[in-house]
């Protein structure tokens, strides 16, 4: 049976789903602006490297009663339909792999197009979230005549609510995110990369987000005799032909430790496109650039040349146009 990598996240006591390749990037919770006028769908606007994204208030959409957002929530920022936007949560819950055949129709509980489907999992109910749905409901149109300004004022979050000390502390939290997010002290110092970080071989690796079109169960891997060791063998993806990359191979990894993968991370450039495996998936995370460390002494040498730098606990962050850059990693055989 097929399955499906999703990314849950909690609104209240509810627990929401969307597909891990819809999602780019999540932060702790930062200061953004209303919008003058009365835009369907919206919370308001925040300022990303720059560029102004929509915050979508997915509380009336979903039934849900309105509450202030604080500093201990999050924004999930993800796109659909060809448009990028954040969603508010309380928080996210990691990584879950799901059966196609437990995903069940929405019925009535369509939210007006947003929801794709429910699944029941751990004696609680899972709504999986259709991001098409949700960006078609961030009506950027105001309901007013007139040009809208390109922002407004603050919303305002409700804060620690405890000492005036606390209250200080977590708007200096939020100004911090904010400033981080919109790119203010990251010009010229290389600003943050947005990471899937993955397990292989019993090692944490990172590929950015950029790079990867999509992750998936590994299904009829066929191997190809005369081929280097490194290349597992190939898999059918809806009609393309995709060779699939072992790391431990190529990086000589202890092949034992977590058995056989059953997942694959699909990577593309618009020409390039192939597969690495991968024992699990782990999440997506925003590592800031100035914060990689070189190397790691067990990735040395031409092990190394496919190394961006190593994050927090060790995680390898794998350089995707490098990888994607050599021709060997790729095998061409017509369906």
């Amino acid at each position: 049976m097929a399955k499906r990598s999703l990314f849950p996240f909690r609104i209240d006591d509810r627990h929401f789903a969307l597909d891990i390749a819809a999602v780019d990037r999540v932060v702790g919770m930062v200061e953004f602006h209303s919008l003058p006028y009365g835009a369907a769908g919206l919370l308001g606007m925040v300022t990303v490297q720059g560029d102004l994204l929509p915050v979508a208030d997915l509380r009336p959409l979903l039934g849900l009663a309105a509450r202030p957002l604080t500093v201990s929530d999050v924004l999930i920022f993800c796109h659909g339909g060809g448009s990028r936007f954040a969603i508010a949560a309380a928080e996210v819950e990691g990584v879950l792999d799901v059966g196609s055949g437990e995903i069940q129709d929405a019925g009535d509980h369509a939210g007006g197009g947003a929801i794709a489907g429910l699944i029941h999992r751990f004696d609680r109910l899972l709504v999986l979230l259709d991001p098409v749905g949700i960006a078609s409901r961030c009506s950027m149109e105001p309901e007013g005549e007139g040009t809208p300004p390109e922002r407004g004022a603050l919303v305002e979050l409700a804060g620690s609510g405890g000492a005036p000390r606390e209250e200080a502390r977590a708007r200096m939290v939020l100004r911090e995110r904010t400033r981080r997010l919109a790119g203010v002290e990251n010009r010229g110092a290389g600003g943050e990369l947005q990471l899937v970080e993955f397990t292989l071989a019993g090692q944490p690796f990172g590929l950015e987000t950029q790079f990867v079109k999509e992750v998936g169960q590994l299904r009829q891997l066929t191997p190809l005799p005369g081929t280097p060791p490194f290349v597992a063998g190939i898999v059918n993806l809806r009609g393309t032909i995709v060779s699939v990359v072992d790391l431990r191979s190529l990086f000589e990894l202890d092949a034992a430790a977590d058995g056989s993968p059953g997942r694959i991370i699909v990577l593309g450039d618009g020409g390039m496109e192939f597969a690495l495996l991968a024992a699990s998936i782990v999440g997506v995370r925003g590592v800031a650039t100035a914060e990689l460390k070189p190397s790691l002494p067990t990735l040395t040498g031409s092990r190394g040349e496919y190394l961006k730098g190593v994050a927090g606990q060790r995680v390898a962050v794998l350089d995707g146009g490098k990888l994607l850059a050599d021709r060997r990693l790729v095998v061409n055989r017509d369906v």
